[in-house]
């Protein structure tokens, strides 16, 4: 196929998903400004409460939702406060999968990408996971592109052709298409002249995970969990706005004085003022007479913001130590949500590992899941007491307990550790009622091995 043919078929097929990209995009664009950048007015409304001297206040718990999740869609090691994803390879005797998955992952420092895409997911809808071979060390490159621009064709729910294009500052622009058959890469000058790269595709996979948020039956466009929350937040920003404004010209309350002899100045404020007030004269001051209604319908309005998005706020609620379990429940409701959406990040992580794999050992059958860290924090001791009773009764094998209570770390590596320590510190068991036995040689143990 000439070069010609091969550009017009990859600008047919963008052109053909034009119409679903670009509300996408248009979609990612405005939530974007409503959440990042805090864009919650229209100019309009601010140019007239300008003119009435409102202020146009911004509280934005859309953005709170977003950070909240997005801490626990990809949590920290809660011992070492390092943001970390791991794996868990099926079938691996020598632990060489394992290795590879791992060395990928911090080579191209995953956690980075998996906050961009996070954001990208949990306010536009979308998240995408791009690894292709590096054509030089043959190994797999895990790369994030821009959900805005991508292209999909689906067929029986898999991705069948993909297209990713890319408008540079100079004028020009790169796209990206892939399919079954072939890696397409055609890149644009701004005189619109371009340089195109055909490679055939010999995996039969394309290199790209969608990831979207919530999808709709049978469909596979993501919609944003910030939707719910904008007529919400547009509420709150309002109320509390004009709220303020009535609380500003009421902080010193307005006096009024009924008397009908009374001269200004006979009426004093302050400690040890005398006021010269008849028998019948009184005195009144303004308030704000409906401060506990507009708080709580603004209450009213958070709890809801709060229910829908199954956030929790406990500030200062804990008096003392309590269970597991207990916090647990009181967060049920947002972990299950986070439970949802880690489906469409699983299997993301399960394409993405498979692809590494065949990428450095061939075209083969990986069995892999991913492993996060606990999005919430347990009690440590009573947990490893659970572990040590479990392996007491060998009820679960050594490398599982270390698999769930380590998380991300590979077992058969601590094992190996653990192996190797027991033996360099045998020598400090005592073998005899008197201590050490003095004929037994101490045999040097190789670390290097």
């Amino acid at each position: 196929m000439q070069d010609n043919d091969i550009k017009k078929k990859v600008e047919d097929f963008i052109s053909d998903k034009q119409k679903t990209t670009a509300n996408r995009s248009n979609s990612f664009k405005s939530l974007f400004e409503f959440v990042l950048d805090s864009d919650q007015w229209t100019s309009k409304e601010e140019k007239e409460r300008k003119a009435d001297g409102l202020e146009s206040l911004i509280f934005n718990f859309s953005s709170d939702f977003v950070d909240r999740y997005l801490a626990r869609l990809f949590p920290r090691n809660q011992r070492t406060g390092v943001l970390e994803v791991g794996a868990k390879v099926y079938k691996d005797k020598k632990g060489k999968m394992i290795t590879e998955i791992m060395e990928i992952y911090r080579k191209h420092y995953l956690p980075a990408i998996l906050i961009e895409q996070g954001v990208n997911f949990l306010i536009g809808g979308a998240g995408c996971l791009y690894y292709p071979q590096n054509p030089t060390t043959k190994r797999a490159e895990i790369m994030s592109l821009d959900p805005k621009n991508c292209s999909l064709a689906w067929q029986r729910g898999e991705l069948v052709r993909f297209a990713h294009e890319e408008k540079f500052t100079d004028g020009g622009k790169e796209i990206i298409y892939i399919d079954k058959n072939v890696f397409v890469n055609i890149l644009f000058s701004a005189d619109s002249t371009y340089e195109l790269e055909v490679k055939d595709n010999k995996f039969n996979f394309i290199p790209i995970s969608w990831i979207p948020c919530f999808p709709k039956p049978h469909n596979k466009e993501g919609r944003s969990k910030i939707l719910q929350l904008m007529d919400l937040d547009c509420e709150v920003n309002k109320q509390a706005s004009n709220f303020s404004k009535r609380v500003d010209d009421n902080t010193v309350p307005h006096t009024n004085v009924f008397s009908d002899k009374a001269k200004e100045g006979d009426y004093k404020r302050g400690r040890k003022k005398v006021s010269y007030l008849g028998k019948d004269d009184d005195v009144r001051q303004e308030e704000v007479s409906e401060s506990n209604i507009v708080l709580e319908y603004l209450d009213f309005i958070d709890k809801r913001m709060r229910r829908k998005t199954g956030i929790v706020d406990i500030g200062g609620a804990i008096k003392a130590a309590i269970s597991g379990v207990s916090l647990s429940f009181q967060f049920s409701e947002m972990m299950d949500l986070i439970g949802f959406m880690r489906v469409f990040w699983d299997k993301g992580f399960r394409e993405m590992n498979n692809a590494i794999l065949t990428y450095k050992f061939g075209v083969g059958e990986y069995d892999t899941d991913p492993v996060y860290n606990p999005a919430l924090a347990f009690d440590s001791k009573m947990k490893v007491e659970e572990y040590c009773l479990l392996l007491d009764k060998k009820l679960i094998s050594r490398k599982d307990a270390i698999t769930e209570l380590r998380a991300v770390e590979d077992p058969d590596d601590v094992i190996a550790k653990i192996l190797i320590e027991d033996k360099m510190f045998e020598y400090l068991k005592p073998e005899t009622k008197d201590g050490l036995d003095k004929n037994k040689k101490i045999e040097k143990i190789d670390l290097t091995k």
